[in-house]
C-alpha cells in the first residue's frame, strides 16, 4: 500500500528488507543464478556475455552480490563505472530502430497516432 516517493525513501526500504532478513539468497537462487550469470554460449558470444555478467552482478547490492558468491573487485567496479560512462556516451546516438525493442516502437507509433517512429527527446529521453 505504499510506495517509496524518493531514491532515498526506496534506499531505506531496501536496507530495512537485507537487514530483516526477508530478502535473502536461497541455495536454489545460487544454482538457478550459476546458469543465468554464465550460461553456457558458443565462444563467439563471450565477449557479449561478459558484459551482461558485469552489469548484472555490479547491479546487485553488495551483500546479494557476496551471498551469492559472486567475485567483486575494484577493478570490476572500475570497469562497471567505465561501461556505464561508454553506454551513456553511445545512447543517445543509437538510431531508434536499435535502440528501442519493437513493441515498445510499435506502441509509441499507437501513442502518437501519427505512425511516426521513435524520436529523441533532448537529453535522451524518448
Amino acid at each position: 500500500g505504499h510506495l517509496p516517493r524518493s531514491v532515498s525513501e526506496l534506499q531505506r526500504y531496501m536496507d530495512g528488507m537485507y537487514a530483516s532478513g526477508e530478502i535473502s539468497v536461497t541455495d536454489a537462487a545460487r544454482t538457478l543464478s550459476r546458469a543465468l550469470v554464465y550460461p553456457q554460449v558458443p565462444l563467439v558470444s563471450e565477449p557479449a556475455i561478459r558484459f551482461m555478467r558485469l552489469t548484472t552482478m555490479g547491479l546487485l547490492p553488495p551483500t546479494i552480490r557476496a551471498d551469492y558468491g559472486f567475485p567483486w573487485s575494484a577493478r570490476h567496479e572500475a570497469m562497471l563505472r567505465l561501461l556505464a560512462a561508454l553506454v551513456r556516451t553511445l545512447l543517445p546516438l543509437t538510431p531508434p530502430i536499435l535502440r528501442y525493442w519493437p513493441a515498445a516502437r510499435a506502441a509509441a507509433r499507437a501513442a502518437s497516432g501519427s505512425g511516426c517512429p521513435l524520436r529523441m527527446r533532448p537529453g535522451g529521453g524518448s
